[in-house]
């Protein structure tokens, strides 16, 4: 009886590590950032922003762990971002526009969960991410003459948020292939002086190495 239980056992064991690969990924390529929401607390209250979109390129290490036909693993990120506002305060024109410039250093840790669709060679998968930002930021306010000199900070921050993606593998060999993916996020951005929830929008190239 216990022999029999041992080779179902092992049987279960064998038939699981031959369904579950491991995938190891290095992936870069660019990412759009398009700020929707923009608030300076009370300083700016009464003013009109004017927003900028601006374009990255991002550096991804990844792990990720088949089963089936379904994919779970982690991926880390490495971008840096660089960008410029505008708020123009509404008193009747009596003020010139005052300007931000940032830099942003930010790692987002994000846990993934695809779903695979496999065809010989090439796999197609779609799936959800949640992804944890950390992000440090030199800003720098730029008064006009009248208000005085520039104004420079130093912040970190971390924020929160979630992705769908969508992409494919391509293996030449049994282990060895190619990865093209796109995806949008909604991200909390914490940038000090301002704070602004993100669209970001990554499509990235990359290679693929299977256990």
């Amino acid at each position: 009886m216990k022999s029999t239980f041992f080779s179902i056992l092992l049987s279960v064991l064998a038939a699981i590590s031959v369904a579950q690969t491991f995938e190891f990924g290095i992936n870069g390529g660019i990412t759009r950032y398009t700020v929707h929401n923009f608030y300076a607390g009370t300083e700016f209250e009464n003013a009109t922003h004017f927003q900028t979109s601006v374009n990255s390129v991002p550096i991804s290490a990844s792990v990720m762990y088949n089963y089936k036909k379904f994919q779970f693993g982690m991926a880390v990120e490495r971008n840096t971002i660089t960008y410029k506002s505008m708020t123009e305060p509404d008193f009747g024109g009596i003020f010139d526009p005052v300007s931000f410039q940032y830099t942003v250093h930010q790692t987002p840790v994000k846990l993934v969960v695809n779903r695979v669709v496999h065809m010989k060679k090439l796999s197609g998968y779609v799936g959800l991410s949640g992804l944890y930002s950390f992000t440090k930021t030199q800003s720098k306010i730029i008064y006009p003459p009248s208000w005085g000199s520039e104004n420079t900070q130093n912040n970190a921050g971390n924020g929160i948020g979630f992705a769908a993606q969508a992409g494919a593998n391509y293996f030449i060999t049994k282990h060895i292939g190619f990865n093209a993916e796109v995806s949008g996020r909604y991200n909390t951005f914490p940038t000090g002086a301002l704070d602004k929830n993100i669209i970001s929008v990554p499509v990235t190239i990359g290679f693929r190495y299977k256990l």
